[in-house]
């Protein structure tokens, strides 16, 4: 566990955490954790985690998320399977959600392919 000492304000004038609700995506519940622990290091305080992409679904379709932090490697379809699935909703604030694509492992190719299609 993280060590949960506040992390200094200047540190964070950036992003207020406080302010957002940010939903994990990973299959795996170990990164779950520490995800969320750094983000409650961090100052955040409505933080969500899902470990597959229905689940994720359905929590972004009925609570608004400020940020999705999505493992790019799930089993079955992926973070970037996600995004693209957002994106591709024009008008809808789900196509305009930042998204931010975490790996323990991954491929140049797929940092490309992320980047293009709007992460």
């Amino acid at each position: 566990m993280l060590n949960q000492r506040r992390v200094s304000s200047t540190n964070t004038d950036y992003f207020p955490f406080e302010k957002y609700s940010i939903l994990i995506l990973d299959d795996h519940q170990n990164s779950q954790m520490i995800m969320s622990d750094i983000l409650r290091a961090l100052g955040s305080r409505s933080i969500h985690r899902c470990s597959d992409i229905a689940s994720a679904l359905a929590l972004l379709k009925a609570i608004r998320i400020d940020l999705l932090i999505a493992d790019i490697a799930l089993d079955g379809e992926d973070g970037l399977d996600l995004t693209r699935r957002l994106r591709a909703s024009p008008g809808s604030r789900l196509a305009r959600l930042p998204i931010l694509i975490v790996s323990a492992f991954t491929t140049e190719a797929k940092v490309i392919e992320a980047g293009t299609i709007g992460v």
